[in-house]
């Protein structure tokens, strides 16, 4: 973005926003609309679903911290914090390989 003039980064930057704002209002609006269904009817979800609500969860709380850090180059400590969460909960697995 260096050949870019400073006011079409800037504008780069809020639509990057307005698309992770967007991406994460319709995955809410998933997970609010499928568990709300799911309490009305008294429906017990399957494996399958309740995963798939999971793998949504994570999605959504990626988004959120792509939000808050946004492109600031800082996240390398993050990630270190989570291969190191990695490493303590699997020592097994790496063990072994």
């Amino acid at each position: 973005m260096r050949w870019m003039k400073r006011s079409e980064a800037s504008i780069i930057v809020v639509l990057d926003r307005l698309v992770l704002l967007l991406m994460l209002s319709i995955l809410a609006a998933i997970l609010t609309a499928a568990t709300t269904l799911q309490y009305v009817f008294a429906d017990i979800p399957c494996p399958l679903c309740l995963l798939q609500r999971v793998a949504m969860f994570g999605c959504c709380f990626g988004l959120i911290q792509q939000l808050h850090t946004g492109n600031n180059q800082h996240c390398r400590s993050n990630q270190e914090r989570a291969m190191l969460a990695h490493n303590a909960l699997m020592p097994d697995y790496l063990a072994e390989h």
